[in-house]
C-alpha cells in the first residue's frame, strides 16, 4: 500500500481574543439551562439525528433561543455552549465560504439573540464520514496532551512528551481515550476517501477538519471568532 496524496488541514478553535469577541466567550451562560429539551427547535437535537443516523431531520428545524452575553459580540463564528458541536455561522460567513468543497450538508436558519434583538445565523450540520469505511487506523499517529487551565478558567491544552501507544482499531483508540486525552497528528485514509474537500469530519469525534483554502478564505474575508493553529496531516493511501 502506497502514499497515494497528502494534504495539511486545520482543527479551528474559538478565539479568545478579547478585542474580537468581548470579555466573554461568545455564548449564553444559561443556554443549557434553558434550552436543553429535546426538541425540533434545538441545535443538539439536530446534530444527534445526524451523527447517530447519517442522515438529515426529515422537517426542518427551528433552531432558536440562544442568548448571547451582555459582555461578548457577535462574531462570524459563534461557538454555542457544548464546545464538542460547529459554530453558528453569520450571513457574511455562509456567503464567502459557499465557493469551497463541502462534504454533504445542510444550512438551517438560527436565531441569536444580542441584546434582546435577534440576529439571523446559520447551523452547517455535516454528514460525519465513518471511520470503518476510510480510515487506516494502524498508519495514523496521535499524541498526548494534558488541560492546563489558565487564572481566566479558559481550557488550554499543551502537549506530553509520553509515547502513545500505536491504535490497530478503533477499539484501541477508545480504550486509551478512556483515560487520557489524545489528539490526531496524522490520519491515514484508504483511497475512498473524498481527500480533495474543504471541510470535513468524521464520527468517531466531533472535530471539524478544514483545508488551508478554507483559512484562507476566512482571513481574506475578515472572518471573525475562529483559530488555526492546530494542523493535521491527512495521509491518502491507494
Amino acid at each position: 500500500m502506497r502514499i497515494k496524496k497528502k494534504r495539511i488541514f486545520y482543527c479551528p478553535d474559538q478565539t479568545y481574543d478579547e478585542s474580537i469577541i468581548g470579555r466573554i466567550s461568545p455564548m449564553s451562560p444559561n443556554y443549557l439551562m434553558n434550552y436543553y429539551g429535546y426538541n425540533d427547535r434545538h441545535l443538539y437535537w439536530v446534530n444527534r439525528v445526524v451523527y447517530s443516523g447519517h442522515m438529515f431531520p426529515d422537517y426542518k428545524p427551528l433552531i432558536g433561543g440562544m442568548v448571547l452575553a451582555r459582555a461578548a459580540k457577535p462574531v462570524d463564528f459563534i461557538k454555542p455552549a457544548n464546545y464538542s458541536y460547529p459554530p453558528f455561522l453569520s450571513k457574511k460567513a455562509v456567503d464567502n465560504l459557499s465557493i469551497l468543497n463541502v462534504g454533504t450538508h445542510k444550512i438551517y436558519p438560527a436565531r441569536i439573540y444580542v441584546k434582546k434583538r435577534p440576529l439571523l445565523y446559520f447551523l452547517i450540520a455535516l454528514i460525519p464520514f465513518g471511520q470503518y469505511d476510510y480510515i487506516i487506523w494502524d498508519k495514523c499517529r496521535f499524541k498526548k496532551v494534558e488541560q492546563d487551565n489558565d487564572s481566566t478558567d479558559r481550557v488550554y491544552f499543551k502537549n506530553l512528551h509520553t509515547e502513545v501507544p500505536l491504535f490497530k482499531s478503533i477499539d484501541d483508540y477508545y480504550i486509551f481515550g478512556a483515560l487520557h486525552t489524545i489528539r490526531a497528528e496524522r490520519i491515514a485514509v484508504n483511497e475512498h476517501f473524498p481527500i480533495d474537500l474543504d471541510c470535513f469530519c468524521f464520527n468517531y469525534s466531533n472535530q471539524i477538519y478544514v483545508s488551508e483554502k478554507f483559512v484562507e478564505v476566512v482571513k481574506v474575508n475578515g472572518l471573525s471568532g475562529l483559530e488555526f493553529k492546530r494542523k493535521v496531516q491527512i495521509v491518502q493511501y491507494g
